[in-house]
């Protein structure tokens, strides 16, 4: 009996070791987490300095995969098609990248006017895993940006793998889970293809699917979407209204106010104008990572009180909505045509006649061309049934992102940053590529297991004045960082809540 205790002393002190040990590597890692969080909440910029060292081994093995059942398909190779295959790229994950254009490049290389200039900063908006040209001036134009999205393809292989001229029409999930899909594809001039795929990245983006304003009455002039305005030559000689307030609104008409006979801006409501640049520094960059939401509303309302003042003076109606509640409009030629009288602002439009235009406080005048600058629709018809959407006409996904109850099925851009995409695509496709990495070792689909964790959320819901799901890139940015780290321990989660029969 005595012998027995010396046996039993040890193996207590071997599990009491063995606890402390863990205990010790739990604080660890727990203290490490809040340590990189800590600083990448105040450098966010910083935050991709690490990246996934380049898998050379799978990078090889991911050359010779030749079916299309062992690989993901990416549909897009514009700004965030390319910044997600650049991901999987990184670790090893073979792909094919499809687009319907003759060129790379998504809105960048046709969906733009020819003379528009990025209204984010070229710091904030590029990729943090290949930044711009430093010789590029601090607000891109359409033509480097085409070229800088060229660079970064070539730079990290994905050019090759590219398939132009080529449009997905249908996306079938071959299971309930979607362990696979079926994939219906058209080249230019061929018959439909169906391909299987172990997973999808949609990334067309929301710059696609026209939104027209409802006019009451029957318009004879020439009516164009803004997607549609390529050039001044379309306003030459012509009495131009656009309606309006966002940052295409008032790039078309700054180009009217210049080239057009008469230049007139229909604004139903007050919106919040921003110069390009204050001080020297473009606007945006006026903005600490640190700073809470509350503070930096706080910050650029008494700046734009000094640098624009009351709105009324420009004949423009005050903002009936707090500061960055809507997409800020980021322009400095629009108000400065106000003043001189280039620009005619109206209220919102109450009927068309013909070419007359009779706006809500009474006032007619005779237009040539009507320029719709109203936005898009937010949706993915190859996407649907299995896609659904809100009441409100945004998709449903978890994170804006991520297909709930699917496997490796993803549809990226459905949010607007209100500022700086590309620190927001690089982020969000290493986390879309740690999904396709870790789900394997997964029963359930990884978006399924972290939202029934309480990780992650479906897709807000947009606020009452627009239909566009707007989101402040800090925040969310480190909200991307924490899931991207977390992601190796989603195995583990679901054992344990399998355990716990939370699943």
């Amino acid at each position: 009996m005595l012998a027995a205790v010396p046996l039993l002393t040890s193996i207590l002190s071997s599990s009491l070791l063995h606890v402390a040990l863990l205990a010790v590597t739990a604080l660890a890692l727990v203290l490490g987490v809040a340590w990189y969080v800590f600083c990448q909440w105040l450098h966010p910029e910083r935050l991709l300095v690490d990246l996934p060292c380049v898998d050379k081994a799978a990078m090889q093995k991911a050359a010779g995969v030749e079916k299309t059942e062992d690989k993901i398909l990416v549909v897009g190779a514009g700004l965030g098609g390319l910044g997600c295959a650049a991901a999987l790229v990184r670790r090893g994950i073979p792909f094919d990248i499809v687009d319907g254009n003759e060129d790379i490049g998504g809105n960048w290389l046709n969906g733009v006017y020819d003379n528009v200039h990025i209204i984010s900063s070229r710091v904030t908006t590029e990729y943090k895993d290949f930044p711009m040209p430093a010789h590029y001036p601090e607000f891109p134009s359409k033509q480097q940006m085409h070229s800088y999205l060229k660079s970064y393809a070539a730079h990290w292989g994905i050019l090759p793998k590219v398939q132009l001229n080529t449009q997905v029409r249908k996306i079938v999930p071959d299971d309930e889970q979607g362990n696979s899909y079926t994939v219906t594809v058209e080249k230019e001039g061929g018959e439909p293809q169906k391909h299987t795929y172990k997973g999808v990245y949609v990334c067309t983006g929301h710059h696609r699917n026209r939104r027209w304003p409802k006019l009451n009455g029957t318009f004879t002039g020439e009516l164009i979407h803004s997607k549609d305005y390529k050039s001044p030559e379309q306003l030459k000689g012509k009495r131009v209204l656009v309606l309006g307030a966002g940052n295409s609104a008032c790039d078309v008409n700054a180009d009217a106010a210049q080239a057009a006979e008469e230049a007139h801006a229909s604004l139903r409501r007050g919106h919040w104008f921003m110069p390009r640049v204050v001080g020297g520094k473009p606007v945006i960059e006026y903005n600490p990572p640190w700073w809470p939401h509350w503070l930096t509303k706080f910050m650029v309302k008494r700046a734009l009180r000094v640098c624009v003042g009351d709105y009324r003076l420009y004949g423009l109606p005050v903002p009936d909505h707090d500061i960055y509640e809507l997409h800020p409009t980021i322009n400095s030629s629009f108000l400065h045509y106000l003043k001189l009288g280039k620009i005619k602002p109206h209220p919102g439009i109450q009927s068309v006649d013909g070419k007359e235009v009779t706006f809500v406080d009474g006032q007619t005048i005779t237009v040539d061309l009507i320029v719709c600058a109203t936005g898009y629709h937010n949706n993915f018809p190859m996407c649907e049934p299995t896609l659904t959407y809100t009441e409100q006409g945004t998709p449903n996904v978890i994170e804006g992102a991520v297909v709930p109850g699917k496997k490796n099925y993803f549809v990226f851009g459905t949010q607007q940053p209100r500022y700086g995409a590309g620190p927001l695509v690089t982020q969000g496709a290493e986390l879309m590529a740690e999904f396709v990495r870790v789900q394997p070792q997964c029963k359930r689909p990884v978006g399924d297991i972290l939202l029934k964790l309480g990780a992650v959320e479906m897709a807000h819901t947009p606020n009452k004045l627009t239909p566009d799901l707007l989101l402040d890139p800090y925040p969310y940015y480190r909200k991307l960082a924490i899931g991207t780290a977390i992601m190796p321990m989603v195995p583990r989660f679901e054992r344990i809540m399998e355990t716990l029969r939370l699943i």
